[in-house]
């Protein structure tokens, strides 16, 4: 029981930061590029995101609006975008090789948090990786 307490806490706090910080991610390049790959990225995000639930590969156990949603709403619609403009901006400058740091480096981090707390969970191992191919 605490254990989702804290979880729904941590979801509360990650709505927060990650709303928090949309203004100022939005305002460093033109509004609609930003708005057009924001909405663009989460749309896709919930494609692959009920591809993924509906196969019974990815579960969500702690999210908002249970109910309505098998998939987390909010990883899709507001933290995968929001992450994905923060790493456009962050190496749109940058070399390949310097890309690929900073990339390897921001996702490792976000799947170490994700993996310490119960967001997501793969069902099936073993089908994961082969039903992307």
């Amino acid at each position: 029981m605490k254990s989702k307490k804290l979880e729904r806490q941590f979801l509360k706090y990650i709505t927060v930061i990650f709303l928090s910080s949309l203004p100022f991610v939005l305002k460093k390049a033109p509004i609609k590029d930003s708005l057009l790959v924001l909405f663009m990225n989460g749309y896709t995000n919930a494609i692959v995101d009920r591809f993924l639930v509906n196969r019974q590969i990815l579960q969500y156990p702690i999210r908002f609006i249970p109910k309505e949603f098998k998939s987390n709403v909010l990883f899709d619609f507001l933290c995968l975008p929001t992450v994905s403009l923060w790493l456009y901006h962050l190496t749109k400058n940058d070399n390949p090789f310097k890309i690929v740091y900073k990339i390897v480096l921001t996702i490792s981090s976000l799947v170490f948090v994700n993996l310490k707390s119960s967001h997501f969970v793969i069902k099936n191992p073993a089908n994961f990786l082969p039903s992307f191919i």
